[in-house]
């Protein structure tokens, strides 16, 4: 079992950690890494700031990484990275502002061009803050938490173009994309309503949503802040993370990609900002940051559904993101 983690922090302990099972067999320590995106050869770490934004590039080797390179930019609070193989490319999410970035990288890990995009709200009473990005052919599909929309940007050579958007119901808040690998269809979490949606993105001119759920349990009276999704690789089943009743969302989905609920599991800990597949979607990966670990999941592979005893439990202080190794 090969596992990243990476967290909030300071110099003064680890805030990445490569683990091959129970034990570290490599860490660094940069500033807020709240986010990691990877290729078979690079890792690629967010530095989430108040005033600028940071992305370090490392290149695996045989026991860990070693580092390479540091590209500094402008924008408030980077925190998301996606990337596309085919092209090269980084898309980078800053939800202190509407900024966001595309980056050329190298195979060797160093930093190629970049583009800064800005994308302001047109309502004085709204912050334009972009959460998360998605890779689907030449499009890229941007979510915009502050402004409730979706934004599909043409992209080709590295340079985006505004193509279309999609607008949500106000005050959603939209924060996390996920893309269906054999249909041409976004899932996406909200953080203000704790939802789950689904966009046909067909034509993506004209993305529509086809389907909403929320996630908080009929049982629960307080506030849920939806965070992070996770999906089977034969897409049989949809995990959503709900922060505040501290729950992981499982869906099954149908033959055409619409989820059906099937159960809420305790992610055993407090506030579950991201969860991941791992070990040939064997265990669900939960990084829990206002407890301060990661908490694993097994899963029955015919069902779906998650154990309720966790098979174990590490510590990570601010925890923010865990992920296989690739």
């Amino acid at each position: 079992m090969n596992f990243l983690i990476s967290g909030y922090g300071d110099r003064t302990s680890p805030t990445l950690k490569l683990y091959h099972n129970d034990r570290i067999v490599w860490r660094d320590s940069i500033l807020n890494p709240s986010y990691l995106c990877q290729t078979d050869t690079l890792l690629f770490a967010v530095g989430e700031f108040e005033e600028h934004s940071s992305i370090t590039s490392y290149k695996k080797t045989k026991i860990g990484y070693r580092k390479i390179s540091v590209l500094n930019l402008e924008g408030k609070q980077l925190c998301h990275l996606s990337l596309d193989e085919r092209q090269q490319l980084i898309a980078g999410s800053c939800w202190g502002n509407g900024t966001f970035y595309t980056v050329f990288y190298h195979s060797d890990g160093t930093f190629g061009k970049h583009s800064v995009y800005k994308v302001p709200s047109d309502n004085v009473n709204e912050i334009s803050r972009f959460h998360s990005s998605v890779f689907h052919k030449n499009w890229l599909f941007t979510v915009n938490i502050g402004i409730d929309q979706i934004i599909c940007f043409d992209i080709r050579g590295g340079i985006c173009c505004e193509y279309s958007r999609l607008a949500f119901p106000r005050h959603t808040g939209p924060r996390h994309l996920l893309l269906h690998v054999y249909r041409e269809i976004l899932y996406c979490i909200t953080e203000d309503s704790s939802q789950l949606f689904v966009i046909d993105i067909e034509h993506p001119k004209n993305m529509k949503i086809v389907f909403f759920i929320d996630l908080k349990s009929s049982h629960f009276t307080g506030r849920c802040y939806g965070s992070s999704l996770a999906a089977a690789k034969n897409f049989s089943d949809l995990y959503a993370a709900n922060r505040g009743e501290n729950t992981i969302v499982h869906f099954h989905l149908d033959k055409n990609g619409i989820p059906i609920f099937s159960q809420h599991t305790s992610c055993h800990g407090d506030w579950p900002r991201h969860i991941a597949l791992i070990e040939s979607d064997s265990y669900l990966a939960i990084a829990n940051q206002k407890s301060n670990e990661a908490v694993f999941l097994k899963r029955n592979p015919d069902s779906g559904l998650l154990c309720s005893i966790p098979s174990k439990k590490i510590f990570h202080p601010d925890i923010s993101f865990i992920s296989e190794q690739i």
